[in-house]
């Protein structure tokens, strides 16, 4: 943990309010968070200064340094050109990084112009599913696998007891140390590791926002976040040690592909405790989903599909609690 940077804090703090969720949305004339991620066109000129931040540093366009400057004022700005958060070309400010507002945090990406595969993507629709199906933190001690730029803990906001975030690349603890230090946080544990690490036993909270298996991949971006050279060795390893890392009320939540022919990309069939499995891409295909196994939950494994709208974007902990109350006989129960 580290101790709050009161410089770095204000200056979160005024782009935080300068970058709501709703603000951003409204702004730039999308449905979700991941969108932003695809628009393809140039922000306003001239720019409304209330537009202005949200233009430079959630879609990634450069923008009037005057414009800037009347939103958040001459000292937040010149605070975030010295913290890096942007730059002075000509009479316009560059973003240096993107911040996506995500529930109670700004979590802080790369540019799109950055194609390294180490570089820090924006969130996706795995990270919005992950975040909905989460319980509430408050007094509890939380372990966050696959962390990246701390996004679980930033969305989640302060409250618990303890929270270890670990990851296995650089780059993405960096950003999240700064994400951080934006939201006044020292609450939150950053730790390189390789694999699970060793956080040791009692957690009450364990996720995951699991990479997909490089041979599955298809499509999706070559980065080390999105892509494992053995995600379903990880996967399997973390379902064997739950029952020893997590508190006996504790449960795991875990976004990831889910496919017939690979059982180690979803808890073993004999695993004791409640398992449920929220599906929302088609049945008898590769797809993915959100699983939560609470070992000391009376024994019992139900799947569900998740039927995906305008209006229920992306998978909820109301729809988990709903599969997992089905009745044994029902279409969700996989014995």
């Amino acid at each position: 943990m580290t101790r709050v940077d009161p410089e770095r804090a204000a200056v979160g703090a005024t782009l935080a309010r300068a970058l709501t969720p709703r603000a951003v949305l409204t702004c730039l004339g999308v449905s979700a968070i991941p969108a932003i991620d695809r628009l393809a066109r140039a922000a306003p000129s001239p720019c409304p200064p209330a537009a202005a931040p949200i233009w430079l540093w959630c879609a990634g366009q450069p923008v009037a340094r005057a414009a800037v400057e009347r939103a958040i004022g001459a000292t937040t700005m010149a605070q975030a050109i010295a913290a890096e958060l942007c730059a002075v070309d000509g009479d316009q400010l560059i973003a240096g990084y993107r911040l996506a507002p995500l529930g109670r945090g700004l979590i802080v990406c790369d540019r799109a112009d950055r194609t390294d595969a180490a570089r820090v993507p924006w969130p996706d629709d795995s990270t919005l599913h992950l975040a909905s199906c989460l319980p509430s933190v408050r007094g509890r001690r939380w372990l966050d696998l696959g962390t990246g730029p701390a996004t679980q803990p930033l969305a989640a906001g302060p409250g618990a007891t303890a929270i270890r975030a670990t990851d296995h690349a650089p780059r993405a603890l960096t950003l999240g140390a700064l994400g951080l230090a934006l939201a006044g946080r020292a609450d939150v544990e950053l730790a390189m590791v390789t694999g699970l690490g060793a956080p040791g036993p009692g957690w009450d909270l364990v996720t995951l926002n699991a990479p997909i298996p490089r041979q599955r991949t298809g499509a999706i971006p070559d980065t080390a976040w999105h892509r494992g050279d053995d995600a379903a060795g990880f996967l399997a390893a973390l379902w064997a040690a739950a029952p020893t890392l997590m508190a006996p009320d504790g449960e795991l939540v875990v976004h990831s592909l889910i496919v017939d022919d690979d059982p180690r990309l979803a808890p073993p069939v004999d695993a004791d405790g409640s398992v449920t499995i929220a599906r929302y891409t088609p049945p008898g295909a590769p797809g993915y989903a959100i699983t939560r196994w609470r070992p000391g939950g009376p024994r019992h494994r139900r799947c569900g599909e998740v039927a995906l709208t305008i209006d229920h974007p992306f998978v909820t902990r109301a729809d988990l609690d709903a599969i997992d109350a089905a009745a044994p006989a029902s279409r969700h129960d996989m014995g």
